[in-house]
C-alpha cells in the first residue's frame, strides 16, 4: 500500500477519532472493530463496519493486518429513520396534552403519554407493561368493552364520554376515540387511545343544564304565585316593541292565550289615560 495513512486520509473528519481508537485497540489488543463514515474519491460519503485482526508469526511479532469491511450506509440510514420516529414519537409522548395510550389485545398498557402519567400519579415506568385493571381497576372493564369493539370491528370509534378518576380522588369528564393498531401484515396487535379531558366544559353544561332547570321551576312557582295573588305580569322588549304576557295577565283581560298579545301600541286601550302617559314617559327617558 503507497499511502500508509489512507484510512486516516478517507476517514470523515468527524470520525477520525474513531480510526485513531480501532488502531490502538489493534495493536493493544490484536484486533479492532469500527464503525465510521469515509469519504469516497467522488466526494460522496457512505458508512462502513470495519474489522481487522494482527496476524503474528511463530515468535509472537505481528506480520500483517487482515480486515474484512462492509458498505453499511443503508443499513445506518434506515437506523437514522427509526431513530427520528423514536424522537418523534417521545417528543409526542413527553409533551403533548391529550392522554395517549398504546394496549394491546390482552388489555396491557404498551406506551402511555406524560400526561397519562401525570393523572394517574404514577411514572411512566410504573404504567407501561402493566394490565390496565392494574391501574384503574374499578373503570378497567369499562374501557375494555369499547376496546374489544374497535378490535373486533378494525373500526375506530369516536366520542366516547367517559370518566377518570384523578390523582385526588376527583372525576374528570374524558372525550375519548379508540383506533385499531395494524402490524406490516395488516393484522389488529392492539389499538390506541386519545382522550381529551372535557370536564371544565362538562361542568359548565352542567351549570347551564341546572340554570336551566331552576329558570323553568322559578317561571312555574311565578305563576302558581300569580294565579294565587290573581296578578299578571307582562314584558316589553324596547327595541323590537316585543310584549310578553303572563298567563294570569290573559286570564284577567279574557285573552287567548293561543294567540300573542296586542302590539305595544294597542296597549293603550288597557291603561288609564294618566297611567298611560306616566309609562310613556319612563319609557322615553330609558330610550
Amino acid at each position: 500500500m503507497d499511502n500508509p495513512n489512507l484510512f486516516q486520509d478517507i476517514t470523515h473528519p468527524d470520525d477520525q477519532h474513531l480510526t485513531e481508537k480501532a488502531m490502538k485497540q489493534l495493536f493493544e489488543e490484536g484486533k479492532a472493530e469500527r464503525e465510521c463514515r469515509i469519504i469516497k474519491p467522488d466526494g460522496s460519503i457512505v458508512w462502513v463496519n470495519d474489522r481487522s485482526k494482527m496476524i503474528y508469526d511463530e515468535n509472537q511479532l505481528p506480520i500483517r493486518v487482515d480486515g474484512v469491511t462492509r458498505d453499511i450506509t443503508e443499513q445506518k440510514a434506515i437506523q437514522q429513520k427509526l431513530q427520528n420516529t423514536i424522537n418523534d414519537q417521545n417528543i409526542l409522548l413527553h409533551n403533548d396534552p391529550t392522554l395517549i395510550y398504546f394496549k394491546d389485545c390482552s388489555n396491557n398498557i404498551i406506551r402511555v403519554t406524560e400526561s397519562v402519567a401525570k393523572a394517574t400519579g404514577l411514572t411512566r415506568e410504573q404504567i407501561e407493561g402493566r394490565h390496565s385493571k392494574e391501574i384503574y381497576p374499578d373503570m378497567a372493564d369499562q374501557y375494555w368493552e369499547d376496546d374489544l369493539e374497535v378490535i373486533k370491528s378494525g373500526k375506530p370509534k369516536h366520542n366516547i364520554v367517559e370518566t377518570l378518576t384523578g390523582v385526588d380522588g376527583s372525576s374528570r369528564w374524558l372525550l375519548t376515540t379508540k383506533v385499531p393498531v395494524k402490524n406490516d401484515s395488516g393484522e389488529i396487535v392492539g389499538i390506541c387511545v386519545f382522550a381529551t379531558d372535557i370536564t371544565e366544559l362538562k361542568n359548565a353544561e352542567l351549570e347551564l343544564i341546572k340554570a336551566k332547570e331552576k329558570a323553568e321551576r322559578n317561571e312555574i312557582e311565578l305563576i302558581k304565585a300569580q294565579e294565587i295573588a290573581h296578578l299578571g305580569s307582562w314584558y316589553l322588549d324596547i327595541e323590537t316593541n316585543e310584549v310578553v304576557w303572563t298567563e294570569e295577565l290573559y286570564k284577567m283581560y279574557g285573552f287567548d292565550p293561543a294567540f300573542p298579545p296586542p302590539p305595544y301600541t294597542e296597549h293603550k286601550k288597557l291603561f288609564t289615560q294618566e297611567s298611560w302617559d306616566i309609562l310613556s314617559s319612563s319609557l322615553a327617558k330609558n330610550a
